[in-house]
């Protein structure tokens, strides 16, 4: 066994359910503590997915990303998943909470903005643009993660 999996019934209520914390915390140390890697099922918010980050969580899933599709629709959702992030060619930066590296010229797209703000929050997506639109090396690294957004 290499991955424990939390079950969406504890990550429903996060971040507001000190309980539901206290449990998911525990587990995601437990897990970490026998070599596991942890994913959480459920995530549907950018405040519960900031939270897992933050608590140490590998890997998430959930309605936050994608609803179920159509195995036809997945090809094109993958490519403009892998469009909208990634380019090793580009110069890119981060954003602050996922520390995802995403081409400075997604900060200034429609696309680039709605997944930042999608999940990571509005504040996130303006700190984005405003470390998108000064950047001069090739790839800016966040300050520290900065403060998850608020909502």
């Amino acid at each position: 066994i290499t991955t424990l999996k939390i079950d969406q019934s504890f990550v429903a209520r996060l971040p507001d359910d000190a309980r539901d914390q206290t449990i998911v915390r525990a587990v995601i140390q437990l897990a970490h503590g026998l070599g596991m890697e942890v994913v959480a099922e459920g995530v549907e918010t950018p405040d519960c997915l900031a939270w897992l980050r933050q608590a140490g969580c590998d890997t998430v899933q959930g309605f936050l990303f994608a609803r179920p599709m159509p195995a036809a629709a997945f090809v094109g959702f993958v490519n403009q998943w892998r469009n909208t992030t990634m380019n090793a060619n580009e110069p890119s930066t981060s954003c602050c909470v996922c520390c995802k590296e995403i081409p400075l010229d997604a900060a200034f797209t429609p696309e680039g903005a709605e997944y930042v703000e999608h999940f990571c929050g509005l504040e996130c997506y303006q700190r984005f643009q405003a470390r998108a639109s000064t950047a001069t090396e090739t790839s800016v690294k966040p300050d520290a993660c900065d403060s998850p957004p608020s909502g």
